[in-house]
């Protein structure tokens, strides 16, 4: 068979007269493993709204959603390659509003702002933590008042707005021919625009990763760690991972046959890992997100406790010592 290796996505009809019998197995597989993803995301959207406080409903159902939205968008860039860029555009936007809301879901867990403030007063905000400073000593530990905390949030939430517009950006230049994923060339917007998107996604990372660490002293029994982890891995996978399997296809691995060039092959192996990584992530997500989590109100020396604490008193004294936020099953 004459081989096409040009680097421009098939149509859909001819990307899969391209496909081998193990490849087409492999959508197969990967088709299976999104359903199985997306009917446990609804079983589990079921018992949070019964059974979550209506305080932390919308963001959980943001957190645990984002399984399967990556799993879909995966699949439908892998049955479409044409639209494998739009639907990691889509992934990156809905990843930067699950930032966003776990930081919310941060300051839920600990009682409030005020009461968050409170608990942190002896340990503040250390600045020397990943990904951008955790080998800088020189770095303070600043303290833990609200003004520092709203720089934090802003850090994290400024990628919620970026994030589109980068992605607004792309698209246009895409269609216009001015961005290659993964073209390192002066004229290509593709490097610039890499550029200012990790900026922005390691500026939010930061702001996270120091409250997290603020907090996860305090919020053990909220399995807070594991929570976060669950989340930072779908970073790497939609970073790291998809770096990496760019920088096989630029390097001819897996090789070009017939009209699916490196790019396109590569493209679709790595969506349908993502798929199956999902998977995984998504039971973890699962077990953390159903362990009923211990809700405290602020002490008395706080002063005037957050709203959220007499809305959580009113619904059914759940705001209480050892109130949980989710009811067993």
């Amino acid at each position: 068979m004459a081989e096409n290796c040009s680097n421009i996505s098939p149509s859909s009809e001819v990307y899969f007269q391209e496909l081998s019998l193990a490849e087409k197995v492999g959508i197969g597989i990967a088709t299976a493993v999104c359903i199985v993803v997306i009917v446990m995301f609804v079983e589990q959207a079921h018992f949070v709204i019964r059974k979550c406080h209506p305080e932390i409903r919308i963001k959980t159902l943001w957190l645990v959603g984002i399984y399967p939205m990556f799993a879909l968008a995966a699949l439908l860039a892998v049955f479409v390659p044409r639209a494998a860029l739009l639907c990691d555009l889509a992934s990156s936007i809905y990843l930067a509003v699950c930032l966003f809301h776990f930081t919310s879901l941060i300051i839920l867990y600990s009682g409030g702002i005020p009461e968050l403030l409170h608990k942190a007063e002896s340990t503040g905000f250390s600045l020397r933590t990943p990904p951008c400073c955790c080998c800088c000593f020189c770095c303070p530990v600043i303290k833990a008042t609200w003004p520092n905390l709203r720089i934090l949030r802003v850090m994290v939430f400024q990628t919620s707005f970026l994030q589109p517009f980068i992605s607004f950006i792309t698209l246009v230049l895409w269609l216009d021919d001015k961005y290659v994923k993964g073209k390192m060339e002066a004229g290509q917007a593709f490097i610039y625009l890499s550029i200012v998107d990790a900026v922005s996604t390691l500026t939010a990372m930061y702001g996270l990763i120091v409250l997290f660490s603020t907090s996860r002293a305090f919020l053990k029994k909220q399995s807070i760690l594991q929570k976060f982890w669950v989340l930072q891995l779908v970073l790497f996978i939609h970073t790291l991972q998809g770096l990496i399997f760019d920088t096989f296809a630029m390097f001819g691995l897996p090789p070009c046959r017939g009209k699916l060039s490196s790019i396109v092959r590569s493209n679709a192996i790595q969506h349908m890992v993502v798929v199956c990584e999902m998977l995984v992530l998504a039971v973890l997500a699962r077990c953390l997100y159903r362990r009923p989590h211990s809700f405290h109100k602020a002490e008395e020396k706080v002063g005037h406790p957050h709203p959220i604490h007499n809305r959580a008193a009113e619904g059914g004294g759940r705001g209480g010592e050892g109130a949980s936020w989710c009811r067993h099953e």
